[in-house]
């Protein structure tokens, strides 16, 4: 028996899910005890814990879902039997404790009559603390009250994340705070952490980090897959799309290999003349990320198109798009190669965007113009599975992407294409783990995402939804055993959030948290500004940074 915890009631009923406790005459004037240091315990509050012993050393754990009030048979005032209404929980069956150990899935039922008792601290520590030490203190518990929770490193970061609420729930300070204790250099001083920061909000959490915006943000053009530069320099939906994609892709493969051969003893001093001549020979294709030049190739697609019929519009559209995107300020960090002209600077730019001596760096798309921001998230995944992928030091070298605002570029569209960022991201929820390469999804419309990219995640970090649509969705993708939690969705408090999934041995309430220093997503403070004005507010400067499209940090 679980003598050192308080007896809760009986089982009433069992089934393969869960039991109806019927809670004992002892609470009948009030439903709250003490328990452990500085604890209180909530007979039947829904997200509470019980243990029912099912062996010498072996509980059921569960969670408690609903209470009410239930008719039964009792004894009335004059000695008969009468109907008399009591105190009645449901509990979810989680799993067992055995020898100070979870695990998770249920061997042995309890019985009808079974006591039930609540958890006591031994089984708190079993249950969310870090036995191993190899956990990440993530926040405390709100139920059992005070509590630490820990979550298990490899299989939040290994095997996916996603971390879903509404606007000013606290999701980014969240994030924030637990990537700053991932990537804490006296604990983590080789931690790869890649975020796609939407809004800059990410900055002021890590002064330190390598962060990319501007002109420190370099994805030169020819870094792109084919797929890439067609959603950037081709239109799709011309009449003569398929004749100016296949001049484009032709054009491309061999702008390529000409550039490959002038170049090909500085590849050579890279990786050595046979295996730079067995790539020009026998490896390139149109989506090898070597240089060639943009600028020749819209003069051999202005040489061809001056030799078909004005009314044919061959390549006119084509060559307007071409020379526009070359022309358009916003798209530098790809178009602008100066110091990217050549192919033997891979390394550099890779080392530049994963940076590689360790850390968190920052991608700041609020700067990407809306019609270039999937392709540079998808470059950006893409690079990092590539990377892993062929890196045979890829055990040693594990990367986690943080997709901010995940909902601006993984939505779906009405036909169900989600993009270049769709697939490159898909691609690393699928197949991510095998090459060390871990997917942190965030975003406050999780209905909007592809349930392809959300069902291969093994954590859910929930804060609160009210979206009936967001909830069901959440509902879908995450375990059973989480069902009754689920239904505080809409009432967790601010920073609270469901802990559900592989990172965490049980499906929790906590309040995560908060990053020092924060991130400046904050609320824009509307009733002190609309009371006292701004300061020293100037029009001039303020056109200024609109028309030279500059941000401040």
């Amino acid at each position: 028996m679980n003598k050192a915890s308080p007896e809760l009631g009986a089982v009433r009923e069992v089934d393969g899910r869960r039991v109806m406790v019927d809670v004992g005459d002892r609470f009948e004037a009030t439903l709250s005890i003490p328990v452990g240091e500085g604890r209180d315990y909530v007979v039947g509050q829904p997200g509470s814990l019980v243990t029912i012993n099912v062996g010498p050393r072996t509980r059921v754990i569960g969670l408690v879902t609903a209470m009410r009030m239930a008719e039964t048979v009792g004894t009335g005032e004059d000695g008969r039997p009468a109907a008399v209404e009591r105190k009645r929980f449901e509990a979810q069956l989680i799993g067992e404790l055995s020898g100070g150990r979870f695990r998770r899935g249920v061997g042995s039922y309890p019985v009808v009559g079974s006591k039930v008792f609540a958890p006591d601290d031994a089984d708190i520590a079993a249950l969310f603390g870090d036995p191993d030490g190899n956990g990440l203190s993530v926040g405390r518990l709100t139920q059992p009250e005070g509590s630490r929770c820990f979550i298990r490193v490899d299989r939040f970061f290994g095997r996916h994340a996603a971390v879903v609420g509404m606007t000013g729930t606290g999701k980014s300070s969240a994030v924030a705070g637990l990537l700053q204790k991932a990537s804490d250099p006296a604990r983590y001083p080789h931690a790869h952490i890649v975020i796609l920061d939407t809004h800059n909000e990410y900055r002021s959490a890590f002064p330190g980090a390598n962060y990319l915006s501007g002109d420190s943000l370099k994805l030169p053009y020819w870094l792109l897959n084919f797929a890439e530069l067609r959603e950037v320099f081709a239109d799709r939906t011309e009449h003569a799309a398929l004749n100016q994609i296949r001049f484009f892709r032709d054009a491309v493969l061999a702008l390529k290999r000409e550039n490959l051969e002038k170049q090909l003893r500085d590849i050579a001093g890279l990786i050595g003349e046979t295996d730079a001549r067995r790539l020009l020979r026998e490896r390139l294709t149109v989506d090898t990320p070597v240089y060639f030049d943009l600028r020749e190739l819209l003069a051999r697609a202005e040489r061809e198109d001056a030799g078909r019929s004005r009314s044919s519009q061959y390549l006119q559209n084509f060559i307007l798009r071409l020379r526009s995107k070359l022309e358009d300020r916003r798209l530098g960090f790809l178009t602008d190669i100066r110091d990217c002209g050549h192919s033997a600077v891979l390394p550099t730019v890779i080392e530049n965007l994963l940076n590689a001596g360790g850390g968190v760096t920052i991608v700041d798309l609020s700067g990407v113009p809306s019609e270039a921001r999937s392709v540079v998230v998808s470059v950006v995944a893409r690079t990092a599975f590539d990377f892993n992928l062929w890196n045979p030091w890829r055990r040693q070298y594990p990367i986690c992407l943080v997709c901010e605002e995940a909902h601006a570029y993984l939505a779906e569209s009405r036909s169900g294409e989600t993009g270049p960022a769709g697939e490159q991201i898909g691609r690393i929820a699928r197949e991510g783990r095998k090459y060390g390469v871990g997917l942190i999804v965030v975003s406050q419309r999780p209905a909007e995402l592809p349930a392809a990219v959300l069902s291969q995640c093994g954590t859910f970090v929930a804060f609160r939804l009210t979206n009936e649509a967001d909830q069901g969705h959440v509902r879908r993708l995450t375990p059973d055993s989480a069902g009754g939690l689920l239904e505080a969705l809409p009432n967790l408090q601010q920073g609270e959030a469901l802990l559900i999934g592989e990172a965490a041995l049980m499906p929790c309430r906590v309040m995560l948290d908060g990053p020092d220093p924060a991130p400046s997503g904050d609320d824009v403070p509307f009733n002190r500004s609309w009371r006292e004005g701004p300061s020293g507010f100037d029009m001039g400067a303020a056109v200024r940074k609109w028309w030279l499209q500059e941000k401040d940090g």
